[in-house]
C-alpha cells in the first residue's frame, strides 16, 4: 500500500474524530447530538460516552459550555487518538 496524496492530505486521516468524554449526570445520547458538530453520541457504559465530531474547531469549548449550562457535570474530555490500522483500512478503501 503506497499512499500518493499530500502531506496534507494524510494529516487529515490522522485528525481525531471522536472525543471522549465523562459526564456524571449520564444525559441521553440525543440531548448530546444537540451540540453544534457532533455528529452521533455513544453511551459506553457508566458515564463515559465516545461523540463522532464533524469539525474539530472549538467543539471541546462547546461542549464544556453546554455541560455547565446544563449541568452535565463533565469529568473528563479528550480526544480519541486514529489509529495505524484505522489509517491504513481507510486509505485502502
Amino acid at each position: 500500500l503506497v499512499f500518493s496524496g499530500k502531506t496534507q492530505e494524510f494529516d487529515e486521516y490522522l485528525k481525531p474524530d471522536t472525543l471522549f468524554v465523562r459526564l456524571l449526570s449520564t444525559p441521553p445520547t440525543e440531548e448530546l447530538m444537540t451540540i453544534e458538530g457532533v455528529n452521533s453520541a455513544e453511551h459506553l457504559g457508566g458515564a463515559d460516552y465516545r461523540l463522532k465530531i464533524v469539525n474539530t474547531s472549538g467543539i471541546a469549548e462547546r461542549i464544556v459550555s453546554e455541560s455547565v449550562s446544563r449541568n452535565w457535570r463533565l469529568e473528563a474530555i479528550h480526544a480519541e487518538k486514529t489509529s495505524l490500522n484505522d489509517v491504513f483500512s481507510e486509505l485502502s478503501k
